[in-house]
């Protein structure tokens, strides 16, 4: 898949968003923070949710390195068993984490916007079909 059909899906959704962004058009403070993960070549990220410089993530065609708490956490498309917006009893508008239930039984969690969670889980259903 080209990193060009993620980012036309992104555009399509035509919502506002003071979090997550397309990596061409994050703003400087968010691109000098990404410069710190391990192992992502920046060309390689395509979707960035920022909440701060404790708390982001970055998706790539291949994975979603998250770091939160002080903790790095790769996960890898093909490794993800399911793609869960209920499973912390999150009503749908006010979805703030998506959960990622991994083949090996593990969970991921993903932060989110309220107003943009719907565009993530998108295209991460489109990532993971891709990558079954």
């Amino acid at each position: 898949m080209n990193s060009a059909i993620i980012e036309a899906k992104f555009r399509r959704y035509n919502v506002e968003s003071e979090r997550l962004f397309l990596r061409k058009s994050a703003p400087d403070n968010v691109k000098d923070v990404l410069n710190s993960i391990p192992s992502v070549i920046e060309k390689d990220l395509i979707v960035i949710f920022y909440r701060s410089s404790n708390c982001f993530w970055a998706m790539t065609l291949e994975k979603i390195i998250i770091f939160s708490e002080g903790s790095w956490l790769t996960v890898l498309f093909q490794d993800i068993d399911k793609i869960d917006t209920d499973f912390l009893d999150q009503p749908k508008q006010n979805i703030s984490e998506i959960g990622l239930l991994m083949k090996n039984s593990s969970t991921a969690r993903l932060a989110v916007e309220e107003t943009t969670w719907h565009v993530v889980l998108g295209i991460l259903k489109l990532l993971k079909v891709q990558h079954q």
